[in-house]
């Protein structure tokens, strides 16, 4: 009867793991990021791998063996945008990428902007400094199959997102 019990106790747990695995958010370590131009800083995932940084020093690109892609960037606020104006610049871009946002949120110094893009769902936080001088970017875009594993993903990120100055 024991082995019985113990035997039924080891299946449930293996059903659990297969059903509800490990968050990855929680599962894996985290590594930080500090751009030192524009002293964004943001926590990401230890699967994603730096790529070459740009020239200018603007941010980093990464990415993970699943295809999931992650860019932290700063820029200039030369056009005295706010998160408002920002959002209508990209809506009304000619390329179309933000023609199909599904969620929207914003503040007073941010802007969510998510959806759906070729079956791969974009997440973008965009930060404004206090003093409206610089912009700071989060996009994360990944294969929409693996929307599961990557929500945790993208809460964290997006909550990881702040300036260092």
């Amino acid at each position: 009867m024991r082995r019985l019990a113990l035997l039924a106790v080891t299946l449930g747990l293996a059903v659990q793991a297969l059903v509800f695995p490990a968050t990855p958010a929680l599962a894996e370590s985290w590594l930080a990021y500090v751009n030192p131009r524009f002293g964004s800083v943001i926590e990401y995932p230890e699967r994603f791998r730096a790529l070459r940084p740009p020239d200018n020093g603007d941010g980093q690109a990464f990415e993970a063996a699943d295809g999931a892609r992650l860019t932290i960037s700063g820029s200039h606020n030369i056009n005295d945008d706010t998160p408002a104006s920002y959002e209508k610049f990209l809506r009304e871009s000619d390329d179309g990428a933000y023609a199909d946002v599904v969620y929207r949120a914003s503040g007073t110094d941010w802007l969510v902007l998510s959806g759906r893009r070729n079956g791969e769902i974009y997440y973008e936080r965009i930060l404004f400094d206090q003093a409206g001088e610089t912009i700071h970017h989060l996009s994360i875009v990944y294969p929409a199959v693996l929307r599961n594993a990557y929500d945790p993903v993208v809460l964290r990120l997006s909550r990881s997102l702040r300036l260092a100055r």
